[in-house]
């Protein structure tokens, strides 16, 4: 559900008086795999036994960052993409350093 809100409200939902009524393959395209990356450790993270409230929870700047991922240009946000998974894999480190009992499972 997580991801499915995060493909409604960043990729699907666009605005007619905006600059994102239109958006090249490429963009698409990596906004895409930025939201597919968090869903794939946030799913990660889940299976070894951490909460999901606390993991959304950990994530919650990185989530609104991918919110406001139509915002970039093409060529922004191409660049971005290492620069937020570094972000997707500190917090997923920062949620293993603690014990799945310590994150609310």
């Amino acid at each position: 559900m997580v991801a499915g809100r995060l493909l409604r409200e960043s990729f699907l939902q666009q605005s007619a008086f905006g600059d994102d009524a239109y958006a090249s393959l490429s963009k698409q395209l990596a906004q895409l795999q930025a939201i597919l990356k968090y869903y794939d450790v946030l799913a990660g993270l889940v299976r070894a036994g951490y909460g999901l409230e606390s993991c959304l929870e950990a994530s919650a700047d990185v989530r609104l960052r991918l919110l406001r991922l139509y915002e970039e240009t093409a060529e922004d946000l191409h660049a971005l993409l290492p620069d937020l998974f570094q972000e997707f894999e500190a917090w997923s480190k920062g949620m293993r350093d603690r014990t799945p009992q310590e994150s609310g499972w």
